[in-house]
């Protein structure tokens, strides 16, 4: 009998994967076809998510995008994306993280296009994965105000600070040449901000169980009354145990 409690683990790798993995799976396998193809063809690449503005539908798949077969750029983003993906994954739960991944980066893609139209710079090909990398940081800090990373695994640094340095971040790498649209890039970061603080009347920041979230909850419950059941079923042929040998020994005395 296990002594604690645990959720059991069903099916394969892949089926226990939550959001943010299917999402990190999807960047790898677009990741390894641009790298295995870079010396040959990247029109496919180019043209199915590369931003553009005459190209509607990468203001969404833009984070897809890679500019080089940077592997260490990649990977770095990819872990940014475990690391606070998940912990915003839990509050929000799968609709609510997949909503979410989706608005910010339309947002993001919708703030960049405005920026060129106003500035007239090019920004073809410029909104990456780092912007929607910053919208979840922005909104993991501040719904843990109080958390410490320890940057580079040494250096402890607070939630707070991790804000401002993303904040910072988005605004010269985007608006190095032109810092209207390092303002611009922070829209989406401002928005995840006054999301995660309830700062948007319409649209509650809180928890949020789609059905499988639902499902999954009624089977751990399940699980946990069949548990307590067993341990209560024991404890009571254990107690009888111990009644029939006390009387068993006194009938000897």
């Amino acid at each position: 009998m296990r002594s604690n409690w645990e959720p059991k683990r069903t099916g394969n790798f892949f089926s226990n994967l939550n959001m943010t993995g299917w999402l990190i799976v999807s960047l790898v396998v677009v990741f390894l076809l641009f790298f295995l193809t870079y010396n040959t063809s990247l029109a496919w690449h180019e043209t199915t998510f590369v931003f553009g503005v005459d190209k509607p539908w990468t203001y969404l798949l833009y984070p897809w995008s890679v500019g080089s077969p940077d592997v260490i750029w990649f990977a770095i983003s990819c872990f940014i994306l475990y690391q606070f993906g998940s912990s915003v994954e839990s509050m929000l739960g799968r609709i609510g993280f997949v909503g979410f991944v989706l608005t910010a980066a339309l947002l993001g893609g919708i703030s960049i296009a405005i920026a060129g139209a106003v500035t007239g710079v090019n920004v073809n090909g410029l909104p990456n994965l780092f912007l929607l990398d910053a919208a979840i940081i922005t909104v993991w800090a501040a719904t843990n105000p109080k958390a410490v990373v320890r940057l580079f695994f040494v250096l402890p640094v607070p939630a707070l600070w991790i804000l401002i340095l993303t904040a910072a971040m988005v605004l010269f790498s985007y608006g190095w040449d032109q810092p209207v649209v390092g303002i611009f890039a922070l829209i989406p970061v401002a928005a995840s901000y006054a999301y995660a603080t309830n700062r948007i009347p319409f649209l509650p920041f809180g928890q949020r169980y789609d059905a499988g979230d639902s499902r999954r909850k009624k089977r751990e419950k399940e699980e946990f009354d069949t548990f307590i059941t067993d341990v209560r079923a024991k404890k009571k042929k254990r107690d009888e145990d111990e009644k029939l040998r006390a009387l068993f020994e006194r009938s000897l005395s």
